[in-house]
C-alpha cells in the first residue's frame, strides 16, 4: 500500500511542461521522506528513481485509476484530474488537492475566440469542478498568495471555514498553504552538445539569443517581442531572437498564437534572419544545454485573469535556475519576484518600445547584466524545490 499516490493530469517523462514537472518535481522531494507513488496518463519514461514507484492510466477510463486509488491512503492530484474521473471525489482516503493552476481563467483566455455558448458551458464545467473540489478536499495547495486569498474566498463562500476551524488554524495554513512551483536542486550542467549555435539556421558563437522558452500559448504575448526586434536589431545587430516552439508534448492542441508570431516574423522581413523557431518540444533533462546559450530571457503575457493569478511559471524559474536576467510584462507574480530582487526587467504590458529598450540596454550593459544575473542565480537558490515543498 502506498503511502502517498500522486496523481497528474499530464504527461510525465522526458518530455513535459509545467504540470508534469511540478509532480515529478513534488514526487522527487517527497519520496526523499515517504514512499510515493507517481501515475501519469502515459508510461513514465524515466529512469527508476529512489523511493518512487511509477504508473500509469488511461485519462477517462475509470477502471484504470480505480486500483491505484484503491491501494491509496493518502492521494495528492491536480484537480483537473477530476474533470474526467469524479471517482476521485469519493477516493476513502485523505485528498489533498494542488490548486496551482487557475484552469477557469485559463480556459477563459484558450476559448475567448469560440461560440459564445461553448464559452459559457466550458466556464461553467470549470466552475462546477473548483465548486466540488474546494467541498471535497482535506488539504489545498497553490502556488502564490494571491491564488490563498482566491482560494479562501471560495472556501468561505462554500461554508468551509467555521470558527472551531479558525481557532485551531487561525491562518488556515494547515487547510490550505502555498508550495510555489520550485527551481531544480541539481545544479545547470551543460552536456558540451551544441543546443542552438550551430544548429539552427544561422546562429553562431558571435550572436547574443534572446530566449523565449516558454509554450506559444494563447494568453501570453509573444507579438510584442517580435514588434520591439526591429529596433534591438538596429542597435544590437548580433542580437537574435529564439523561440522554443515545440508542439506540446501532452493532449494540448496547436494554440493560434504559434502561427500568429512566425507570420508577423514573416512580415518584419526577420523569419530565419534575426528570429528564429526551434520546433521541437525539449528533454526537460536537456534544457540547460538551451538556456545555458542564452544571454537573456523573455516572457510576456497580456493583461486578464489568468495573469493575475497564474503561478510563477516553471519557465521562468528556470531562468533562475541558470542565472539569467529576463524580460516580463508587469502585473503578475513572477514580475514582483523579478522587480523585488532586481533579476530582470518588468516592462508594461503590450509596450513594445520598453521591451526593446530593456532588452538593448541588457545587450549592451555588461556590467548591468551581470548584476542581474547575479540576483536571478541568487533567487534561484532561494527557490529549490526542497525548499518550497516544506509545507
Amino acid at each position: 500500500m502506498s503511502d502517498l499516490l500522486i496523481i497528474s493530469h499530464d504527461v510525465v517523462g522526458q518530455r513535459m511542461a509545467g504540470p508534469g514537472i511540478r509532480m515529478w518535481e513534488l514526487a522527487r522531494t517527497l519520496a526523499k521522506q515517504i514512499p510515493v507513488t507517481l501515475i501519469a496518463p502515459r508510461p513514465i519514461d524515466f529512469p527508476s528513481a529512489s523511493g518512487i514507484t511509477y504508473g500509469h492510466y488511461t485519462w477517462g477510463e475509470k477502471t484504470t485509476l480505480a486500483p491505484y486509488l484503491d491501494e491509496a491512503t493518502t492521494v495528492l492530484a491536480n484537480g483537473f484530474v477530476a474533470s474526467v474521473h469524479p471517482e476521485l471525489m469519493t477516493f476513502r482516503g485523505r485528498l489533498i488537492v494542488d490548486l496551482y493552476d487557475p484552469i477557469v481563467f485559463e480556459n477563459l483566455e484558450l476559448f475567448r475566440h469560440r461560440p459564445f455558448i461553448e464559452r459559457e458551458e466550458q466556464t461553467h464545467r470549470d466552475t462546477t469542478l473548483l465548486r466540488e473540489l474546494l467541498l471535497r478536499g482535506d488539504h489545498f495547495l497553490c502556488a502564490t498568495e494571491r491564488q490563498r486569498d482566491l482560494y479562501i474566498g471560495g472556501l468561505l463562500a462554500l461554508g468551509r471555514l467555521s470558527p472551531a476551524l479558525v481557532d485551531s488554524d487561525p491562518l488556515l495554513r494547515d487547510l490550505i498553504d502555498v508550495v510555489p512551483f520550485g527551481v531544480s536542486d541539481d545544479p545547470p550542467q551543460a552536456s558540451g552538445q551544441p543546443a542552438l549555435r550551430g544548429v539552427l539556421d544561422d546562429l553562431n558563437n558571435d550572436h547574443q539569443i534572446i530566449l523565449w522558452s516558454s509554450g506559444l500559448w494563447d494568453w501570453l504575448d509573444p507579438l510584442t517581442v517580435v514588434r520591439a526586434m526591429p529596433d534591438v536589431l538596429a542597435a544590437v545587430p548580433q542580437a537574435r531572437l529564439v523561440f522554443l516552439a515545440g508542439r506540446h508534448p501532452g493532449q494540448v492542441p496547436e494554440m493560434a498564437t504559434y502561427q500568429q508570431t512566425r507570420n508577423l516574423a514573416a512580415e518584419l522581413g526577420l523569419l530565419g534572419n534575426g528570429i528564429h523557431f526551434y520546433n521541437e518540444w525539449i528533454p526537460y533533462a536537456q534544457r540547460a544545454d538551451f538556456l545555458l546559450e542564452a544571454a537573456i530571457m523573455v516572457s510576456l503575457h497580456r493583461a486578464h485573469l489568468e495573469t493575475r493569478y497564474a503561478a510563477v511559471r516553471s519557465r521562468v524559474l528556470d531562468y533562475f535556475w541558470v542565472g539569467r536576467p529576463s524580460i516580463v510584462s508587469a502585473g503578475d507574480a513572477a514580475a514582483e519576484l523579478i522587480r523585488e530582487h532586481q533579476a530582470g526587467e518588468v516592462v508594461p504590458i503590450g509596450d513594445s518600445q520598453a521591451v526593446a529598450a530593456a532588452l538593448i540596454r541588457l545587450l549592451t550593459d555588461q556590467q548591468y547584466w551581470a548584476h542581474q544575473s547575479a540576483q536571478a542565480t541568487a533567487l534561484g537558490q532561494r527557490l529549490r524545490w526542497s525548499q518550497v515543498v516544506e509545507p
